[in-house]
């Protein structure tokens, strides 16, 4: 990528990277790559290769975490979905992909070192202060 001058790497965190939500060791580790991205970030951008991350939320997949506890816990897939996503629904995997690809194209030259949260309002800042 550097001898071609041109390069896009994208990787993937965590909305866990910015608050506690999930095991220390993967919070901690999730936060770690966002501050590896944040400053190999500077150093590879002047070449053209423009490194970034991504920190999703809470998506649904089929046979993933929120597939299982909407199968064998409905209430509390239900008041999560209701406290916590501000669009009331979980993402889908075509939205993350989406955002990857924007990322991994020409579209992201201005972008070296940053990250994007892509986590449907979920972050606890969102939370419905009214419950």
């Amino acid at each position: 990528m550097i001898k071609k001058k041109w390069g896009r790497i994208v990787h993937i965190s965590s909305i866990s990277s910015l608050e506690n939500q999930g095991p220390p060791a993967y919070c901690a580790s999730k936060a770690a790559l966002n501050a590896y991205v944040r400053s190999v970030g500077r150093y590879v951008s002047k070449y053209n290769v423009i490194m970034t991350t991504l920190l999703p939320g809470a998506i649904m997949t089929k046979g993933g975490y929120w597939d299982k506890v909407k199968k064998f816990n409905l209430k509390h897939f239900k008041n999560y979905q209701k406290n916590r996503m501000a669009i009331n629904r979980f993402g889908n995997p075509e939205e993350i992909s989406n955002f990857v690809i924007f990322l991994a194209s020409d579209n992201s030259s201005f972008a070296p070192g940053s990250s994007f949260l892509v986590d449907g309002g979920q972050g606890r800042v969102f939370n419905n202060i009214e419950n």
